[in-house]
């Protein structure tokens, strides 16, 4: 704590010893709030290791498991022991019979009653045994949405990367432009060029001076977009590293392998069937809303006034059996059955929507795979015919020198998105699989119970 808050003493020469504790924690609750700055150069991993940092969407996840564990914590203490006090300081004017017993006006006394739920024929472990479901699925949906938002920093890293290559592409091609209309502005002079040639290659230049700015504009909007993903809004990255893709080289399993894993192991779909296990057992302690229910107490008091009546200690066993309680457990229950349709029906919704995801992702990694050798070839292709117009641009023989490289670094821009798409396409398998953060502790569904 004394590290954390140094700099901020340090200015006004301050002692820490002269601190109070609670200056001390607020202080540095202060610097752990504010975010550390992004490294120069950022790279993938760095930008990635931010994602367990605070985040909006994580908060609420957060919050939710919070609320449900508080739940759960209120649904134990139907359980528990419960023990209160009641004191009351009274005056009375007491009748001419009570004064035959005690003629005192002060008739003060305290009571202590311990008292706990000992057995309710189920209803209480019912709604336990839901309580914690639902805390396992809201950390099942926490897990989901750290998946989700590492891959929303991957896609913004990848972002920035194809912008900056399209930013050099198109610079590239407006000056070889802007080269050929220089040129063609000095024939022009010499009478050597018509004004139709001269408009047409100044428009051609024009029209690539506005691309080059609209990447240029695309390189700050994603640079501000990946900032405002790593709650850094006011930090922009200026240089980003080229990351490794390890992923690129997986093999593609099958189909029906990836399938069975999404339905298995996806946290969406586990955190439903948990919510779907969950209603069930509150349907089952709705039903047991009429069923009786045996508790154990024990007071103790001190009375001013004596009387025949009081007692100094008691214990009771309490068997309450309802008779009748206005329709309250057919209401709970048909509300309990409604929220389980619910439930199913969302999941069957969802096992359907996900059986679609994995094939989509499982087709695109498969036609990414096969655009990557054809832009091998391609870039093949290309670097010998930029070699081949690079000696006949020497020997003064032709002039297309700059279209050859404008067409190369197209392919190089072209093979870059084609292995960030391919990156993108692996990692959103892995979330549809629960594989994603791997590494990471991923809570268990909880078995219903036979």
């Amino acid at each position: 704590m004394v590290s954390c808050i140094h700099r901020y003493l340090a200015p006004s020469g301050r002692s820490l010893e002269r601190l109070p504790v609670w200056v001390c924690l607020l202080l540095c609750s202060a610097v752990s709030a504010q975010p550390l700055p992004l490294p120069e150069p950022l790279s993938l991993q760095a930008a990635l290791q931010i994602a367990e940092e605070s985040d909006p969407t994580l908060d609420v996840s957060r919050a939710e498991i919070e609320a449900a564990r508080a739940q759960k914590l209120a649904t134990d203490a139907r359980m528990g022991f419960y023990l209160g006090l009641e004191a009351q300081a009274r005056w009375v004017d007491p009748s001419e019979l009570g004064e035959r017993f005690d003629s005192t006006r002060n008739d003060s006394f305290a009571t202590l009653k311990l008292s706990k739920r000992l057995y309710d024929f189920g209803a209480s472990d019912h709604l336990m045994e839901a309580a914690s479901r639902d805390v396992s699925q809201q950390e099942l949906l926490y897990f989901d949405a750290r998946q989700q938002r590492y891959l929303r920093i991957m896609k913004n890293f990848f972002e920035v990367l194809l912008a900056d290559q399209e930013y050099a592409r198109d610079n590239e091609l407006m000056a070889v432009a802007y080269v050929r209309f220089d040129h063609a502005t000095d024939e022009h002079e010499l009478g050597d060029l018509s004004d139709v040639e001269l408009l047409r290659l100044q428009t051609e230049y024009q029209r690539l001076r506005y691309q080059r700015q609209l990447t240029e504009s695309r390189q700050r909007s994603s640079r501000l977009q990946l900032a405002i993903v790593l709650n850094r809004a006011g930090q922009l990255p200026s240089d980003l590293l080229m990351p490794d893709l390890p992923q690129l080289e997986r093999k593609l399993p099958g189909l029906e392998l990836l399938t069975a894993q999404t339905l298995q192991s996806n946290a969406t779909l586990q955190a439903l069937q948990l919510q779907v296990d969950a209603n069930k057992k509150r349907i089952k302690a709705a039903q047991s809303l009429d069923n009786p229910i045996i508790s154990g107490e024990i007071e103790a008091g001190a009375y001013h006034r004596q009387f025949g009546g009081d007692d100094n200690a008691a214990a009771a066993l309490v068997l309450e059996i309802p008779i009748l309680n206005g329709g309250a457990t057919q209401a709970e229950v048909a509300k309990a059955r409604a929220d389980l349709w619910k439930a199913q029906a969302r999941l069957t919704s969802l096992q359907a929507s996900l059986r679609q995801q994995v094939l989509d992702q499982w087709l695109a990694i498969r036609n990414l795979h096969i655009q990557a050798e054809q832009l091998a070839v391609q870039s093949d292709y290309r670097d010998l015919h930029l070699d081949h117009s690079r000696a006949l641009y020497e020997l003064e023989v032709a002039t297309d020198l700059g279209d050859a490289m404008g067409q190369q670094s197209d392919v190089v821009l072209q093979q870059m998105k084609n292995r960030f798409q391919l990156a993108l396409a692996w990692g959103q398998m892995d979330a549809l699989t629960g594989q994603l953060l791997r590494n990471e502790n991923k809570p268990d569904r909880e078995q219903e119970p036979e």
